[in-house]
């Protein structure tokens, strides 16, 4: 199965003050396996990956990915964690992330990591169709040996 990329506008929400937005790209990815590196732009911009497999946790590969930041939200934006990839460029590195969406974007020693709640998506200039599909696409799936996602009638 493929990936599935859509820029998104998402707003960052803390315990206390003003939302922060963001422009990411979403990649909703279906493996639990994820070369981040692989995914970065040439200019440092966010990544917000969405993880449309049924494992219970997923492997980010860190490897030559610093400084960035990777925020862990569950399905329904909940902030869950955070891990910081700070090292070495050359060095070997991952982690392994409990979430359904990981945001990964530049360090900022200013980020208030400890005092984030919760992720949000700004749909305001979408239609409810562009809504709905991109709602669809972030659902895990199970693949079936037809490949597809629905059997057809009377089949096992």
């Amino acid at each position: 199965m493929n990936c599935f990329t859509t820029p998104q506008r998402l707003l960052i929400h803390f315990k206390e003050g003003q939302p922060q937005p963001i422009s990411a790209l979403e990649v909703m990815y279906p493996s639990s396996l994820v070369p981040v590196r692989e995914w970065l732009a040439p200019e440092p911009s966010p990544l917000l990956f969405s993880f449309i497999h049924r494992q219970l946790t997923t492997q980010l590969d860190l490897s030559g990915v610093s400084p960035y930041v990777v925020l862990q939200f569950d399905p329904e934006g909940i902030f869950t964690g955070a891990n910081l990839s700070l090292g070495d460029l050359e060095a070997a590195f991952s982690v392994q992330v409990e979430c359904r969406h990981a945001l990964i974007f530049p360090f900022d020693k200013d980020f208030q990591i400890d005092q984030v709640s919760h992720l949000a998506w700004d749909n305001s200039e979408k239609s409810e169709g562009e809504v709905f599909w991109e709602s669809f696409r972030r659902m895990p799936f199970s693949a079936n040996p037809s490949g597809g996602f629905i059997r057809p009638a009377g089949k096992k």
